[in-house]
């Protein structure tokens, strides 16, 4: 892939020795995970595990009723990995940091949350939160598009006929990079880009810039999972709220005093990493919450 964006990189590898590395770690991780099932279920155990690696490994091809190969296996697993699962619970993360940033978005979710469902003890659902819940989903948008965890470069061929962008003829056959992030702070569409405010998802016009977002892509190419990364979402960050209290250990660096100076001296995100997709690049040092049950 960063030999198509870049065609010069081919000859300076040494260049992009860190995502080299980052690939390299996903792939002995997954590679290691299956070795294990494998190993576990030669000796008897884990035969009818219920999960995704357990399905990858009982699936054969249909035409030839082999089963998949381990190159196979491995790429399903890191496809699986990457966008299945790192996206959703990252952006969670994400979204949690950025409450614990902004103390009064955090008292206003958390208000709308415990307001509409005041009892604890019945979980708040889905469809129950999408409906009750306009400024958590505010917040839960405007995360995604200020730091969109699928955040490189992502390729696709132009039609056989070609086509027209933005006033410009791109020829057919033609590979072409989109930049998610870059899109979804386009200063032509959105106002003030680089701030932290979920309130441009309020109301009708909030409803026309959920259009312009494209974390998710569009069209026929748009994210098969969106749907369950919702579903993950609004069930578990409203039950989160409502039933928990949320602060920040007092050695945090990054806080809502920390103030980058690059975003209009709002707090500073903390320091991430871009492989295809984003995660923290200190999670041990950087993703750390108090969480207080609510008596």
């Amino acid at each position: 892939m960063r030999n198509s964006a870049f065609p010069a990189m081919k000859h300076l590898p040494f260049f992009l020795n860190g995502l080299k590395k980052d690939r390299d770690a996903f792939v002995k991780f997954v590679s290691d995970s299956i070795e294990m099932r494998k190993s576990s279920i030669d000796l008897g155990e884990h035969m009818d595990r219920p999960d995704i690696l357990q399905m990858y490994l009982n699936s054969h091809d249909f035409k030839t009723n082999k089963k998949l190969t381990d190159q196979e296996l491995i790429s399903e697993s890191l496809t699986m990995l990457m966008a299945g699962t790192d996206t959703t619970s990252v952006t969670m993360t994400m979204l949690i940091h950025m409450y614990m940033l902004y103390p009064k978005v955090y008292k206003n979710v958390v208000s709308e949350v415990r307001a509409a469902f005041p009892v604890i003890s019945e979980t708040i659902k889905y469809s129950e939160a999408k409906s009750n819940l306009p400024y958590l989903v505010a917040t839960v948008y405007e995360c995604m598009r200020i730091a969109p965890i699928a955040a490189g470069l992502f390729f696709r061929d132009s039609s056989s006929e070609g086509l027209v962008l933005s006033n410009k003829h791109i020829p057919r056959d033609t590979e072409m990079g989109m930049f998610i992030e870059g899109a979804n702070k386009d200063p032509t569409v959105w106002e003030n880009p680089d701030s932290f405010y979920p309130e441009r998802f309020m109301g009708p016009k909030g409803e026309l810039l959920k259009r312009e977002m494209i974390t998710f892509s569009h069209g026929v190419r748009i994210c098969p999972g969106r749907n369950l990364a919702w579903m993950e979402i609004l069930t578990v960050i409203p039950n989160l709220l409502r039933d928990y209290d949320l602060s920040l250990p007092l050695n945090s660096i990054y806080n809502p005093d920390n103030l980058d100076p690059t975003r209009n001296f709002e707090p500073k995100f903390l320091e991430s990493k871009v492989y295809i997709v984003r995660s923290p690049l200190n999670p041990d040092r950087d993703c750390n919450v108090i969480i207080s049950h609510r008596k």
